[in-house]
């Protein structure tokens, strides 16, 4: 008689999964079918989602805040405020700030965080 045990690995179970606590780095920006830009600096793109339901951004040369709030799958960002730098040409700032602006659901799973609008996708991750 053979016995196989096979193992999935995570660091977290399903359950310890947060939106709050880590500080979600920017992997890439999905603004359509098959259209993506990677970051190459993520720690230029975060966000950190408290408890007491504010969040902080640093986008690029920009710091914002504002609160959210978070229904079953869908999420609400409000009260926007952010430092108006400009960051340069290249800089993914004002692309970043607009789509977390026009998020409206989230995906959270051990891979990362997804934040969805209906013009794309922000893939964060916490490492």
């Amino acid at each position: 008689m053979q016995f196989i045990i096979a193992s999935c690995r995570s660091d977290k179970k399903p359950a310890e999964l947060s939106l709050t606590g880590p500080t979600w780095k920017l992997k890439k920006i999905e603004t359509g079918k098959n259209s993506e830009k990677l970051i190459d600096r993520p720690q230029y793109y975060t966000i950190r989602f408290y408890d007491d339901g504010k969040f902080e951004v640093k986008s690029d040369c920009n710091k914002c805040s504002g609160n959210y709030t978070v229904e079953s799958k869908f999420i609400k960002l409000s009260d926007f405020d952010c430092s108006k730098q400009f960051c340069g040409k290249t800089s993914f700032d004002y692309l970043y700030k607009k789509y977390l602006n026009e998020s409206s659901s989230y995906i959270l799973n051990r891979n990362g965080l997804v934040l969805e609008s209906y013009k794309g996708k922000l893939v964060l991750s916490e490492k």
